[in-house]
């Protein structure tokens, strides 16, 4: 499909306007939109954090959520287009009333739909960081005659055998500069990038340049199961400039650091380190080092994106109201006993979080047990205390557009449709215009982003709505797309900010 391509210039406006020539694919894309079903009423649950979340009786009749109609078991919540399986605590009266409440598992935003900004899957540098923002969406509906998906409670049975501890996870990610990726040619002194994300591209962390060292310090490893697997490390490096980057990597204490190899990459791109440890390299008492020297004597300049340390636990809360454990996979049935919780708490599992369920547990004193049954693949368990409540709860209008109908599209935001000087809606007039004999006379659509994010991209904050959303519009043959709006850089991080 080819896009005609006008310019046209305003001089000193307060909206800038983009006129983009259009080429995308459809082979392989999936449509974004498809779980959507225009007869229902979606309400959108936002997340920025990681745990079991709670929506209340009072947040949904704040949010005008029509509570006396709905029947609880045909409530529904979708994420990124699947349906998650929730717990519903209603009193088993089908009705939602005063006290009773909604519980899910809910994400903090990730990188993971970032992909498809990239060259190539390769290409991303990891998925624990999201180029935009870091909220998600959840939304929540119901279909009449539907049942939900809900949690399963299981107990598990018979002979088991004992997991004396589980997968630790400490995870440190730097974000406090961004990395543009490679310039073209590879190597060479020119300053040509891709306009799509490449290769070394993203968030990472601040420069450090050729003769110097920076020391970087985890949490402190109060109870590591030392007798069991080795300790693993993770560390990616961002290559800073053109140059051929000498990274040494050294761990252990404040006082007793072991270099455990020198490393060598090139240019702008990503290095991914990674390295079994040695239980020497963990002090009893203390806080892990890291340290990152740059060894080149030319100007090399290189950052760290993120650290992360995998490490054997003996099973305890350790201060913690909500922990998440991580046991290996075995071909029986394992018992799990954490110590340290508190009293109250509930036992998630969450290896997939589309389809959580719920543990029984059994208590004794301050230590609770759940069985895990026979897995093939390591099993996540959340031992929450505490829900997370829901952030924002608001009614999503979701409109069902035939690509067929329109051949002028126009893109903007709300902020600008606003009265201004002899215009209600600026954005609308000129589609009026465009749609009159004098203007072409075109079939003119206009939509919001806020509406593409919903739409075409799960709720989320991206341009990949945009080109979702013109997936979705090609085969009806447009002509034209208009975006009025402001266009940033990522780094410019206008939604976070």
């Amino acid at each position: 499909m080819r896009f005609r391509l006008n310019m046209y210039f305003f001089g000193q406006t307060a909206v800038s306007c983009i006129f983009l020539m259009v080429f995308i694919s459809l082979a392989g894309v999936a449509q974004r939109n498809s779980w959507v079903k225009f007869d229902q009423t979606y309400y959108k649950v936002l997340t920025s954090q990681d745990g079991i979340h709670q929506i209340t009786y009072d947040q949904l009749a704040q949010s005008a959520f029509p509570l006396d109609i709905v029947n609880t078991g045909n409530i529904q919540l979708y994420h990124r287009g699947e349906e998650q399986a929730i717990e519903m605590v209603d009193n088993g009266d089908g009705r939602l009333n005063a006290g009773d409440y909604i519980n899910f598992y809910g994400s903090r935003n990730d990188g993971t739909l970032d992909r498809d900004l990239y060259l190539a899957p390769a290409a991303q540098p990891h998925v624990y960081h999201n180029l935009y923002s870091d909220t998600t969406a959840y939304f929540l509906t119901w279909s009449p005659g539907v049942s939900g998906k809900r949690m399963i409670r299981s107990s598990g049975s018979g002979a088991a055998a004992v997991a004396n501890y589980h997968w630790k996870e400490q995870l440190i990610l730097f974000t406090t500069d961004f990395s543009a990726g490679r310039r073209y040619p590879v190597g060479g002194a020119g300053a040509t990038y891709r306009s799509q994300f490449d290769y070394g591209e993203g968030f990472t962390g601040n420069r450090i340049r050729n003769g110097s060292a920076v020391d970087f310090d985890l949490e402190p490893i109060s109870f590591a199961h030392r007798t069991g697997p080795s300790p693993r490390l993770e560390l990616m490096l961002a290559g800073r400039n053109e140059v051929v980057h000498n990274v040494e990597i050294s761990v252990g204490s404040e006082s007793n650091l072991r270099t455990i190899g020198t490393f060598q990459f090139e240019y702008f791109d990503n290095y991914l380190l990674t390295s079994d440890l040695t239980w020497s390299d963990i002090p009893n008492a203390g806080t892990p080092r890291i340290r990152v020297t740059v060894t080149s004597s030319v100007s090399d300049q290189v950052s760290v994106s993120f650290i992360k340390l995998r490490y054997p636990e003996i099973p305890d809360m350790d201060g913690s109201l909500n922990k998440v454990f991580e046991i290996e996979a075995a071909g029986q049935t394992q018992q799990l006993t954490i110590s340290s919780t508190s009293s109250g708490s509930n036992v998630y599992d969450i290896s997939d979080k589309n389809n959580p369920g719920i543990l029984e547990a059994t208590g004794s004193g301050s230590s609770i047990s759940v069985l895990l049954p026979p897995s093939f693949s390591n099993s996540k368990l959340l031992v929450n205390h505490t829900p997370i409540p829901a952030e924002t709860i608001s009614r999503v209008d979701f409109r069902e557009i035939d690509p067929a109908r329109y051949d002028y599209l126009i893109i903007s935001h709300q902020s600008l449709r606003q009265p201004s000087g002899n215009y209600q809606d600026p954005v609308k007039a000129y589609a009026a215009y465009r749609a009159s004999s004098q203007g072409g006379g075109y079939d003119t659509l206009v939509v919001n982003m806020d509406q593409l994010y919903d739409q075409f991209n799960y709720g989320e904050k991206s341009p990949l709505a945009i080109r979702y959303f013109m997936e979705h519009m090609l085969p009806g043959n447009p002509s034209y797309l208009l975006l009025i709006g402001k266009g940033y850089n990522v780094n410019f991080k206008p939604h976070r900010q």
